[in-house]
């Protein structure tokens, strides 16, 4: 069984660099490696090198010796690359159970969701006794309570949107509070 180094064998291995050997340095043998563009451009001007068998043997040799040390030296990055991420990596099954525990969130949607659009905005109440006692009071009056709690609007902005005079919204609001604090329950 012959030994292989990712996938080449030695054979295979050396007769690949030959005919590497035969593209980048045409010796009259190979038709294709003397046609290509880029060597007709390099050797305008230039008598075609003869090269030897045993330089052609030499070159696969220094070409073989070059594709060990560029795939060793690939294989030393992995393994460094691999040493770094271990270093700060742990196996799920060395986590503790309070760990495990933090890795994750659960979102807790309501069943229901109430709304109110005030100011081109839509409100959402996800409480239903809140959104009841907000329904008993009167538009107006609720308007001004969500602009000032939700979007947290002065009263001087709010009345200036609704053209009130700024302490008819202020009464408003702090009435409409208290009155939403007793439906409630205190």
């Amino acid at each position: 069984m012959e030994s292989t180094l990712y996938g080449f064998s030695k054979n295979n291995f050396k007769k690949f660099s030959k005919k590497l050997a035969v593209c980048h340095f045409p010796n009259g043998i190979g038709s294709e490696g003397e046609n290509h563009p880029a060597f007709l451009s390099a050797r305008k001007g230039v008598n075609s090198v003869e090269l030897t068998s045993s330089q052609m043997e030499t070159i696969s040799y220094q070409f073989e010796s070059f594709g060990k040390k560029v795939i060793r030296e690939h294989y030393r990055d992995l393994m460094r690359k691999m040493c770094r991420q271990s270093e700060n990596e742990i196996a799920f099954s060395e986590l503790t159970e309070r760990e495990m525990d933090s890795l994750f969130a659960v979102d807790d949607y309501p069943a229901e969701h109430f709304h109110f659009y005030v100011d081109g905005e839509d409100v959402v109440i996800t409480d239903e006794r809140l959104y009841n006692a907000l329904s008993d009071l009167p538009s107006k009056r609720r308007d001004i309570l969500l602009m000032a709690v939700c979007f947290e609007q002065s009263d001087a902005k709010i009345a200036k949107k609704l053209n009130m005079v700024r302490s008819t919204v202020q009464n408003q609001r702090t009435s409409s509070l208290a009155k939403l604090i007793t439906m409630m329950g205190g």
